[in-house]
């Protein structure tokens, strides 16, 4: 039910009554829910745990700094309103932020390697504030979500968490914008703020989280749980991570073409590193590959690493996981199957715009 309601939903009454617990909440009769409120309300009289009556309440609790020391009772449902409370301001920032064609607006003004959109104190106070409001959100979905909780809704946050962190370190509208069917005449305005963005810590934490939305997928569909329920937008999450992680392939290739033939010469081959290996569990950040550590890569179904400067072999990865989603076939996944798939035939576009 969750997954069929725009998110800007959840927020015309934020101070409105929260959903009761989850059983509640779905229960599938009128009678079914008289009797589980009778018993929630007679469990209540014996318990010292605080419930916040609303979202704003359970917000305000939240932005505090002993809020996962305090004793409060939260339900899985509760825990995705919140996510979405947490996720608006994410995506709000995100817009603030997005890149600019700094040297065709300026022309003569000399801009270091970094992103200037994340140049200014408050920029960067924000963006802390919200990297650690995401992972305090973590921190306590570890506690809510347990095995007992519906695979949806466990999923659903899982996938949101790690999206919404990636959209903190690069607006997706700038991605679609690099991508979108005007191609290179649209894109090449903003490409040297990917050129920076590819060269900065940035790019290597979008990557990270990008890596996680992949494993969490892979897993799921490695398991065979005929009980296993995703999001219906799943496909869309595959989309944009395939994007973010084609954007910085992309970038990175344009930004290294001139140094490609002395590293070839050099005869030193880069370690490789999966973002999501099944064995590893990455944590809040996911697995961030440091800048001359190795090459971030991601693992195929059969254990194989694909360095993301493999534009076609990785974007494989991400149609395999399409279409191990066949059975639950959908317009969207189909829609979204054909367009990697034309991504995937473009190659490094902007590589041979630019060569040429």
């Amino acid at each position: 039910m969750l997954n069929s309601i725009p998110s800007h939903v959840y927020f015309t009454d934020m101070r409105g009554t929260m959903p009761g617990p989850d059983v509640e909440f779905f229960a599938d009769s009128e009678i079914k829910w008289k009797e589980l409120k009778q018993q929630r309300e007679s469990t209540n009289k014996q318990s010292n745990k605080v419930q916040p009556p609303s979202l704003a309440a359970l917000y305000w609790l939240f932005l505090r700094d002993d809020f996962l020391y305090l004793s409060i009772d939260i339900t899985p449902l509760q825990l995705r309103l919140l996510q979405c409370a947490v996720q608006t301001q994410v995506i709000q920032y995100a817009q603030t932020a997005r890149f600019m064609n700094v040297e065709k607006l300026l022309p003569g003004v000399v801009l270091s390697s970094n992103i200037t959109s994340h140049s200014t104190t408050f920029a960067q106070l924000r963006h802390e504030e919200l990297q650690g409001l995401l992972v305090k959100w973590y921190v306590l979905s570890k506690r809510v979500l347990t095995p007992e909780t519906s695979s949806e809704l466990a999923v659903t946050c899982t996938l949101m968490y790690h999206l919404a962190s990636m959209e903190l370190y690069i607006c997706f509208d700038d991605v679609q914008l690099l991508a979108g069917k005007h191609g290179f005449a649209a894109g090449k305005d903003i490409l040297p703020q990917f050129q920076r963005w590819a060269a900065s810590p940035l790019s290597m934490k979008a990557i990270a989280h990008a890596g996680q939305v992949i494993r969490t997928l892979q897993k799921l569909f490695a398991s065979d749980d005929p009980d296993a329920l995703l999001p219906l937008w799943w496909p869309v999450a595959v989309s944009r991570v395939a994007l973010v992680l084609w954007s910085a392939a992309i970038a990175d290739a344009v930004l290294e073409r001139e140094k490609t033939a002395e590293r070839a010469g050099s005869g030193n081959l880069p370690r490789l590193i999966s973002i999501n290996d099944m064995s590893e569990e990455a944590g809040p950040y996911g697995k961030v590959v440091q800048h001359g550590e190795g090459t971030p890569c991601l693992s195929s179904q059969d254990g194989s690493l694909v360095p993301l400067s493999q534009i076609g072999d990785f974007l494989s990865i991400c149609l395999d996981i399409l279409e191990r989603g066949m059975l639950r076939s959908t317009p969207l996944r189909e829609s979204v199957y054909r367009f990697l798939q034309d991504i995937k035939g473009c190659g490094n576009p902007y590589l041979h715009e630019l060569s040429s």
